[in-house]
């Protein structure tokens, strides 16, 4: 009697050994999902958080040379410039004869 008590109390012991092996893996495995999760956040934020710092700054020099008048003169001048033109010159034995 005294080792069949004995073997069940090892199987018992043994099975809340192996369980509470299992809860605690189960448990570290749920924690590293989750950092791994904030860390894909951060990351996602992180990159969110430049690419809209770019935009805005963008956005505010496009709204500056809007609003300025002498920027957008000189751009417009900058970028529209006619092209040279070409004005015919008679020469000045041509002027005498006439």
């Amino acid at each position: 009697m005294i080792y069949i008590n004995l073997y069940y109390r090892l199987k018992y012991c043994g099975k809340t050994k192996l369980e509470s092996l299992k809860k605690i893996r189960q448990n570290r495995n749920l924690e590293i999902l989750r950092n791994i999760c904030i860390f894909i956040g951060i990351e996602i934020f992180y990159s969110i958080g430049i690419i809209f710092l770019s935009l805005t700054v963008t956005i505010e020099r496009i709204y500056t040379i809007l609003l300025d008048r002498e920027i957008r003169n000189i751009i417009k001048h900058f970028f529209c410039k006619t092209k040279t033109t070409i004005v015919l010159i008679m020469n000045q034995q041509h002027k005498n004869t006439s």
